[in-house]
C-alpha cells in the first residue's frame, strides 16, 4: 500500500507544472481518507496478506 501512495505522490509532482494539479492533490486526499474509513469500519477483520511486487511461478 505505502508503495503504491509512494508511486501516486511522484506521479503527481512530476505533473506539477499542470494548473489543474490541485484537483489530483484532492482526489489523493480523498482516496487517503476513503481508506481510513474502511480500515477503520473493518479493523474487527483479520488483515489481508500483502501482495508481492514479483510474480513467482
Amino acid at each position: 500500500m505505502e508503495k503504491m501512495e509512494g508511486a501516486i505522490k511522484t506521479v503527481i509532482q512530476e505533473i506539477s507544472y499542470s494548473p489543474e494539479v490541485h484537483l489530483l492533490w484532492q482526489a489523493y486526499d480523498e482516496y487517503r481518507q476513503a481508506i481510513k474509513k474502511w480500515r477503520e469500519s473493518h479493523k474487527d477483520l483479520p488483515p489481508v496478506p500483502e501482495v508481492s511486487d514479483t510474480c513467482s511461478v
